[in-house]
């Protein structure tokens, strides 16, 4: 069951109506790490289609059936490594009932610069970094979690904030560390003393629980419909893989592991293998949206 959030601002909401097809997409006027939101409803269930947008395919989620209507829907990343500049979404749908329906969007992103950040690693983490072959298998098994398309939607609306402490570090931020490396961030860092209780931000399906060398103590939450949350450097780990969480749950402790300058937790959001700013998702900030999560 969709539960409906009350927004007390305007939202931009653009739809674009055919002969047996409703879309309905959140804005075309998107900032660096934003979510886009299509929702789709049809007469007939779809039989194949295409969505694509910043050169990555999306999977199409069949979201409700009522009184003979296909509701779908999908959630789409405003990647940080793309420019300012006019992106196309292309969107092409065919029914069992051989209704066709095609469009291609012009979605304007904006990638304002962002004041860079400097990290000083300790002498254990600069040896940490060295290791490649770490970096290289953990990033692997990243990869593959994130693909995840679970079909089942476990959210059922806005997401909160997974602990205490101050926010360290934004999403998208470049940070330059001195061992000579830099990276854009994939996620938003609180600061907090280790042992600070760590909650799971909404509903889901433990899909990681384990200890790495570079990510440190690590747990990824699939929320379903291809949204995953993840959980990095933490002291303690709670929850294993396969634990069904609610909203608030503890689900491990803040903490310094793996390739750190201090204590944090580092928190991040997957959308489809897109990482995208976590906070957007908030109660607080989901301007964004004039949908249903």
């Amino acid at each position: 069951m969709i539960r409906v959030l009350v927004l007390f601002f305007f939202v931009l909401q653009v739809s674009f109506l055919a002969k047996n097809f409703d879309v309905s997409l959140s804005n075309q006027t998107l900032n660096m790490g934003d979510t886009l939101f299509i929702k789709i409803v049809t007469d007939s269930p779809l039989k194949s289609y295409k969505c694509v947008f910043l050169n990555r395919k999306y999977t199409l989620f069949l979201d409700t059936k009522k009184n003979g209507q296909y509701s779908y829907v999908a959630y789409l990343g405003a990647s940080r490594y793309k420019e300012t500049g006019d992106y196309v979404l292309v969107l092409s749908l065919k029914t069992e009932d051989n209704s066709k329906f095609y469009e291609h969007y012009s979605i304007a992103l904006s990638h304002p610069p962002k004041k860079p950040g400097k990290v000083n690693l300790s002498e254990k983490s600069k040896t940490i970094s060295k290791d490649t072959s770490a970096r290289q298998k953990e990033a692997q098994i990243l990869t593959k979690v994130f693909s995840m398309k679970t079909k089942t939607k476990y959210f059922d609306g806005a997401f909160i904030e997974p602990t205490k402490g101050r926010l360290s570090s934004g999403f998208g931020k470049v940070r330059y560390y001195n061992n000579g490396s830099s990276s854009s961030h994939s996620g938003v860092d609180f600061s907090n003393r280790i042992g600070t209780k760590v909650m799971a931000v909404q509903k889901g399906k433990v899909v990681l629980s384990e200890s790495f060398k570079i990510h440190g103590k690590t747990i990824v939450i699939d929320h379903g419909f291809g949204v995953l949350s993840v959980y990095l450097h933490l002291n303690k780990l709670l929850v294993k893989k396969g634990d069904l969480v609610n909203t608030k749950d503890i689900i491990a402790e803040m903490g310094a592991t793996g390739l750190v300058s201090g204590p944090h937790l580092h928190w991040g959001l997957s959308l489809q293998s897109e990482r995208v700013d976590p906070l957007k998702w908030t109660k607080k900030n989901l301007e964004l949206f004039s949908i249903n999560l």
